[in-house]
């Protein structure tokens, strides 16, 4: 388990020149590698910093909600191009993908495994959508990125996208096989 020093480290790399201008200046090191990365760094927060848990569901779909909102917010091409062009909405930014992330690993663990099912297939739908977007514009759809990046993007995030799904399927599909198998514990393996 890495350790609050660690954690505080690893974020300071990730938000502060230079790494963070070399994330901004590509399309797709922004969106498929900062991104993530600050998410997973939140998300690390919630196990790191352990003293908040969420037990009702109203209170994990309200977590969970809150994260995809965030990411829907900023994978679009004018919070792209904010974020870029503005230092300060940058910071915000990283700040919201991080307790994006920490809020998701607070309340994913209050859901069934139905409602973690379909928050996947939906976050992973609206990745496939804004790849499909991206890929197939014939125009800039970011005014800071040029069109090159964005196709690139556009084609990574399809793939990606479309990995992940195979992946959510498959163990959506193990895990409710193992729930038919007599004697076995299927919210263990949730």
């Amino acid at each position: 388990m890495i350790s609050r020093f660690g954690w505080l480290l690893l974020v300071g790399v990730t938000v502060l020149p230079p790494v963070d201008s070399y994330l901004d200046a590509h399309m797709s090191r922004h969106m498929l590698i900062q991104l993530p990365v600050l998410l997973g760094l939140g998300f690390t927060a919630g196990h790191v910093w352990r003293s908040l848990r969420v037990r009702h569901l109203a209170l994990g779909l309200g977590c969970t909600l809150f994260t995809l909102g965030s990411i829907v917010f900023w994978t679009m091409p004018l919070s792209l191009d904010t974020a870029v062009l503005s230092f300060w909405v940058d910071q915000g930014m990283h700040a919201n993908m991080l307790v994006a992330g920490w809020s998701l690993a607070l309340g994913l663990p209050s859901l069934a495994f139905y409602a973690k099912m379909a928050f996947g297939v939906y976050g992973l739908a609206m990745i496939l959508t804004a790849g499909v977007v991206y890929s197939a514009s014939l125009s800039p759809v970011c005014a800071v990125y040029s069109i090159q990046q964005q196709h690139l993007t556009g084609k990574l995030l399809c793939v990606l996208g479309g990995a992940a799904f195979v992946m959510l399927v498959a163990r959506g599909a193990l895990l409710l096989r193992a729930s038919f198998i007599p004697g076995r514990d299927s919210k263990a393996d949730a």
